[in-house]
């Protein structure tokens, strides 16, 4: 799918949502464990697309368990010096 809309609308592709994947370090981008799970996979699929990832700060957190990016907002890398806070992406989720 996301390789279907970054094909479609290459210019202005900006994508939303709460992807839940809580064990990638977007930092590094790395993903805990072996390279068939889907955090990995979901990283190579936004390196081969030319995506980047922009929030930078935690957006979840369960109980005691370490925050998370859960929230994501993704584009092309030319857009990657935009500047993303949590507020707009909470605002974002709710329309």
């Amino acid at each position: 799918m996301i390789s279907y809309l970054n094909n479609k609308y290459y210019e202005n592709l900006v994508i939303v949502g709460d992807f839940n994947f809580g064990n990638i370090n977007w930092k590094g981008w790395t993903a805990s464990g072996n390279d068939k799970n889907s955090d990995e996979l979901f990283l190579d699929i936004l390196r081969k697309n030319g995506l980047m990832q922009h929030v930078d700060e935690p957006t979840g957190q369960t109980g005691d368990d370490e925050p998370s990016i859960l929230d994501l907002v993704i584009s092309r890398e030319y857009l990657s010096n935009w500047s993303i806070s949590l507020h707009l992406v909470k605002v974002t989720m709710l329309l």
